[in-house]
């Protein structure tokens, strides 16, 4: 699937999914332009919002008295949430 990215010269090119929240050279004056994507503000919010209730449902489910392993598994799931996101 692509997706329009637009160049300050005014060219307007097709970009993939995989290029998402990078850097690509605009083909018609070869400067640099970023991709937005799955780096912006919007989804990195989703992301910590998604870290966050993780733990608290980890540390609700353990009774407050494992919260380490509740941020491990937070952790362990931003981590898995971020590989995903990168691979889209």
């Amino acid at each position: 699937m692509s997706e329009p990215a637009y160049c300050d010269c005014g060219k307007m090119f097709e970009t993939t999914r995989a290029q998402a929240g990078g850097i690509v050279n605009c083909p018609g004056c070869g400067q640099a332009v970023d991709i937005p994507g799955l780096t912006d503000p919007a989804w990195r919010a989703m992301q910590f919002g998604a870290l966050v209730a993780v733990f608290a449902v980890t540390a609700l489910v353990t009774g407050y008295s494992d919260v380490p392993t509740g941020a491990a598994c937070g952790l362990a799931v931003g981590v898995l949430m971020w590989l995903i996101s990168r691979a889209l």
